[in-house]
């Protein structure tokens, strides 16, 4: 398990990669190569047109259900921008082989990295409905959805 440090930012994070984008977990399409835990701070979640889906604070997880049902990420996850956030990640490798060891573990979070992935589609659809409502031009929005 390693500690990984995302400094606050400017808010403008939609376009960076690589070190500029040390506020970046993963941005959406990226391969998901560990599972990480937020030990402090927060973690934003964004669509893919950068609207704010959910957050997730000290306590939670993200890209299990990436990795338990070989998913690349379908958002961006970037660090809250007020604070310096610490997560905590653990390679995909280790994860599974964790995972596959135990079959009643492999089940229960199988089931709820699922509940998750419904939970963001869920919020991604609501904001989809809202942007029409506003008037927002993407036109491809409800095409895309799965």
């Amino acid at each position: 398990m390693e500690c990984l440090i995302l400094p606050p930012h400017n808010g403008d994070f939609h376009s960076l990669r690589g070190d500029a984008a040390s506020s970046v977990v993963m941005h959406a399409s990226d391969t998901v190569e560990y599972l990480y835990f937020v030990h402090l701070g927060s973690v934003n979640v964004f669509d893919r047109h950068n609207r704010f889906l959910t957050q997730y604070v000290a306590g939670s997880n993200l890209g299990d259900f990436q990795i338990i049902l070989g998913l690349k990420a379908g958002y961006t996850y970037v660090g809250s921008a007020s604070r310096t956030n610490y997560l905590f990640q653990v390679k995909k490798e280790a994860f599974l082989k964790s995972l596959f060891s135990d079959y009643d573990a492999m089940v229960y979070l199988s089931k709820i990295a699922l509940q998750r992935r419904k939970h963001l589609k869920r919020q991604e659809l609501k904001q989809k409905v809202l942007a029409k409502f506003r008037g927002e031009n993407n036109s491809n929005d409800f095409d895309s959805y799965h």
